[in-house]
């Protein structure tokens, strides 16, 4: 994959990006993620500006004015208002001009409970998508989205014994909880109404001590997926990719505190659409060759679309796993 960084023309982009709202039809800008995701696909700048002058002229509103100030480390009354993500971002601005992109991600996740939910996911994979791309205005509105969007995790959630794996761990989750349910549409209501159910906090699992608990969480993600074809679980996929790139470009983050919070809130996703049983795996035919694939997703204006391809492939690598490759073609082939 192309390193995004070297794009003149991502970064100028994404910088135009910042024109915009941090929203767009009550869901997040995922302008500056699929312009990453493309660039990296070996999207071209022509490319690039075809999708990003489709964002603004489809999609886009107008980026809101900042109204009040916040300072470095005083947001407890802006945590989970999406209101203050103009006042954050200006603070995260200053901190990454003053101290670098990576001291302020340190501090600023370091200042609370780790809880990667929060926006459904959005601001840790902006996040990452900012840190593979090298663009400082990125990482600070990654920030300020976590932060506007913050997702409190009740505490004692890890109370039980840690599950043996992470299918085990969903095992029993679904029969406590299967065909869970809420009238809520959003993915953060949803996930809300899922910690205020008290079954949840007993069905629970302590999160896996497996030493390959990030690489068996993105495993049942796409397993969970591939079952559903569930919107949510998409961002299951999407959510742990980011996560283990943020790992990367960070060494030194402390990952194994931040187990538990990622899979509780993994759990909470996986009750959110039902807690369903997992099923034995069928490979479907043999899909087209990734070249295709890659070569049809960068004329393809939906952006999940665009990331979820962008994930299977990286996975695919990794793994060598052929359900990512399985997947990435049945988004495209549904896209079509």
């Amino acid at each position: 994959m192309n390193a995004p960084s070297c794009h003149t023309e991502l970064h100028a982009l994404l910088d135009a990006n910042h024109e915009f709202s941090l929203m767009h039809s009550d869901t997040t800008n995922h302008c500056p993620m699929a312009l990453t995701a493309l660039a990296e696909m070996g999207a071209e700048p022509h490319q690039l500006r075809a999708f990003f002058d489709f964002w603004e002229s489809e999609r886009a509103e107008p980026a809101a004015l900042v109204e009040y100030d916040i300072g470095w480390g005083r947001w407890d009354a802006a945590l989970g208002r999406l209101d203050a993500f103009p006042a954050l971002l200006r603070v995260m601005e200053e901190r990454v001009a003053a101290r670098g992109v990576e001291d302020t991600v340190r501090e600023a996740l370091g200042s609370l409970p780790f809880s990667p939910g929060g926006g459904a996911f959005h601001p840790l994979i902006r996040l990452a998508f900012a840190l593979r791309a090298g663009h400082d205005g990125e990482a600070a509105a990654g920030l300020a989205y976590y932060l506007s969007s913050y997702l409190r995790l009740p505490a004692g959630l890890d109370a039980h014994a840690p599950a043996a794996s992470a299918e085990d761990g969903l095992a029993s989750l679904s029969r406590a909880m299967s065909g869970w349910n809420s009238p809520d549409y959003w993915i953060h209501d949803r996930f809300d109404a899922v910690l205020a159910d008290p079954r949840f906090a007993a069905a629970l699992p302590g999160a896996p001590r497996t030493a390959d608990w990030l690489d068996a969480l993105a495993r049942a993600a796409l397993r969970v997926y591939w079952q559903t074809d569930n919107f949510t679980a998409l961002h299951m996929v999407t959510a742990t990719l980011a996560l283990r790139d943020v790992l990367e470009h960070l060494p030194g983050l402390p990952a194994e505190d931040w187990r538990p919070a990622l899979w509780q809130t993994f759990c909470v996703a996986y009750v959110s659409i039902g807690a369903p049983a997992l099923e034995a795996e069928e490979l479907p035919d043999a899909q087209p060759a990734w070249p295709l694939l890659l070569q049809r997703v960068l004329n393809v204006r939906n952006e999940h679309v665009i990331k979820l391809v962008y994930a299977c492939q990286r996975e695919f690598e990794r793994s060598g796993d052929a359900f990512y490759h399985a997947a990435a073609a049945r988004a495209l082939w549904d896209a079509a």
